[in-house]
């Protein structure tokens, strides 16, 4: 995938005009050098060394490492796990740690490579929209900082090859429409990208469905029926797959922290309000997606007069955008920088044309034109405060990790690093080391996913499975974010110490403990604790 994002990349570039190339620089130039500047920011912090501010990203590593020398699909080398809702980013991580051998920083390579590639298709896309040149490349810019989009490169995560696909698709998807569906190059290239969406991220499931209504609505049935066939093609194979190794369809990771609507114990009314709690009743909805659906909608009721004639072709973007929102946030989770991405682009590659024809309607009234440029300042300020939000994080969230997972890696790695473990925040300890483990969380454990599916808290019956599963046993400790645990630590769990960061921006918690399970457990951790070299930078409180 990174040969192939690189030859394309190539060739797109060799075929646009000297202005389109020069605005593909120009936004490269604007992206590479903030995203070099919070690399540097971040090494500065962490003894020379980039690291990622999600421990997340060392979850794809080690999936990816443990296939390649292991043969194993699975956060540790001895039991299988699907541990990352992006298996097709976790295969191509692992082609290329087979190709070029393990390096921790293939996945900036990788993003980096995919943002090129995405800048390529935003200028190509605008440039069909807009004659002047300047225009193309404040949409492109726009739809960067949307997106945030050097901080998906800097997380070593999927999502930058997502948007990257994402944009490919809706590029060529409008070519095949704007052809009145009879460009057969478009459709083929479309097809292509939209069967590769669910394996790089399964949200993408949510875009196929709303495309496929909407080709329904519009009476291509045909198209329909190949578009729906392939968009859910090659996740359905990987499903079927996944259910032979683990009796389980979906990925560990969706059924630990998904969302789903459930009609046992028949209360409907509650199932439903706990859907719309997840996200739409949530203060961080109105800051990051609301002023982009009220603007969607606004520009649906410009055209009720046409209902029911031509409403879904005419507004077919407009409708893909509503519809894919809604059910993301009955299903998904939103936050302010990786999980609503694909929707920011998705936003900024719609309301290009639109705003720019109602900006250029000298027929407006000055209410009209008051309400645009207040809706103008409202898209700004969305924008502008997912970026100011998102740069705490990466000015802190690398140290926050080496302070927190790196140094629990190098502890277990110097003392357990073949051993068995119970955590919950697994990328890093996974990747550093060949341990047997327990996750708490389920993500690395089908054996916990029946106490913990789709976000479920701790309960006595829980805490009664980890204190059987720990109790003379080959485990030799804890080492968790026990606020996740609380108040159903088990009993025969003995806390040791708790290690404090000094400052939160990207890590589930301040405070990481460990537990012992018996009391010659104890004294061994005791001991090693005391003399690990930790970093100077975490406050640690020992319990003897």
């Amino acid at each position: 995938m990174a040969i192939a994002c690189l030859l394309l990349f190539l060739w797109e570039f060799k075929k646009n005009t000297s202005e389109m190339k020069k605005n593909i620089i120009i936004s490269s130039v604007i992206l590479f050098t903030i995203f070099f500047g919070f690399i540097y920011n971040g090494i500065l912090h962490t003894d020379g060394r980039y690291i990622y501010y999600l421990d997340d990203a060392y979850i794809h590593l080690s999936i990816a490492k443990n296939i390649v020398y292991h043969h194993v699909w699975g956060a540790t080398p001895f039991e299988f796990s699907s541990s990352s809702s992006s298996p097709l980013y976790t295969l191509i991580l692992s082609a290329i740690i087979y190709i070029f051998g393990d390096n921790e920083y293939i996945s900036l390579y990788l993003n980096s490579i995919a943002a090129i590639v995405l800048i390529v298709f935003l200028v190509k896309y605008y440039s069909k929209i807009f004659e002047k040149s300047l225009l193309v490349l404040f949409f492109t810019l726009m739809a960067i900082f949307a997106t945030v989009l050097y901080g998906q490169m800097l997380n070593g995560m999927e999502h930058t090859i997502q948007l990257m696909m994402l944009c490919i698709n809706f590029y060529y998807l409008t070519e095949w429409r704007n052809s009145n569906y009879t460009h057969k190059r478009s459709y083929v290239y479309f097809l292509i990208s939209i069967s590769l969406l669910p394996v790089l991220r399964l949200e993408m499931l949510f875009y196929v469905f709303a495309i496929a209504i909407l080709l329904f609505l519009n009476k291509k049935f045909k198209q329909t029926f190949v578009t729906f066939f392939l968009g859910t093609f090659f996740l359905s194979i990987f499903c079927l797959w996944n259910y032979s190794q683990s009796s389980l369809l979906m990925p560990f990771s969706v059924i630990a922290k998904g969302n789903k609507l459930s009609f046992e114990g028949g209360d409907i009314l509650f199932q439903i309000k706990k859907l719309l709690d997840k996200n739409i009743f949530r203060i961080l909805f109105l800051k990051v997606l609301f002023i982009p659906l009220i603007t969607v909608l606004v520009l649906i009721f410009k055209t009720v007069k046409d209902f029911p004639k031509a409403i879904f072709e005419k507004n077919f973007n407009n409708f893909l955008f509503i519809m894919v929102l809604i059910a993301h946030l009955l299903f998904a989770d939103i936050g302010y920088l990786r999980y609503e991405s694909y929707l920011m682009l998705l936003f900024s590659l719609i309301i290009a044309k639109p705003l720019f024809d109602i900006l250029m309607n000298s027929r407006k009234t000055i209410f009209e034109k008051a309400a645009l440029f207040f809706g103008i300042l409202l898209i700004g300020l969305t924008i502008s405060y997912k970026n100011v939000i998102s740069t705490l994080v990466f000015l802190g969230g690398s140290k926050d990790i080496y302070d927190q997972q790196i140094q629990n890696a190098k502890f277990i790695n110097k003392y357990y690093k073949d051993d068995y473990i119970v955590a919950n925040d697994i990328g890093a300890i996974c990747y550093y080391n060949n341990i047997h483990l327990l996750d708490i969380m389920g993500l690395a454990s089908a054996e916990v996913l029946p106490y913990r599916a789709y976000c479920k808290e701790p309960d006595e019956k829980f805490q009664k499975f980890l204190q059987n599963k720990t109790t003379n046993s080959r485990y030799k400790f804890a080492i968790i974010y026990d606020v996740w645990l609380q108040p159903f630590v088990p009993n025969n769990w003995i806390r040791i110490a708790d290690f404090k960061i000094k400052k939160n921006y990207s890590a589930c918690s301040r405070k990481v403990s460990f537990y012992a399970f018996s009391e010659k457990e104890k004294q061994i951790l005791l001991k090693q604790i005391e003399e690990f070299n930790w970093n100077k930078d975490v406050e640690i409180t020992i319990y003897k």
